[in-house]
């Protein structure tokens, strides 16, 4: 297992460009992006909106409009 999550954390390092070490602080909690914000983690490239809205519909940004978090 170790060698498992070990691989996953170089994996990880290399293509979202962070350390290994802030890799496996991230892994040990759950983290939840909106969009925008996986873009700035290095997850996504890119977002595609509609033409309908051009706003973000994250579940982080939905929970702050609700001021839960």
């Amino acid at each position: 297992m170790y060698f498992n999550l070990f691989s996953k954390v170089k994996l990880y390092a290399k293509h979202f460009r962070k350390t290994p070490k802030q890799i496996e602080a991230d892994i040990r909690r759950p983290k939840y992006f909106s969009p925008s914000e996986a873009i700035e983690y290095g997850i996504m490239d890119k977002v595609l909106h509609t033409e309908k809205s051009s706003e973000d519909h994250g579940v982080v940004s939905d929970l702050k409009k609700a001021q839960l978090i």
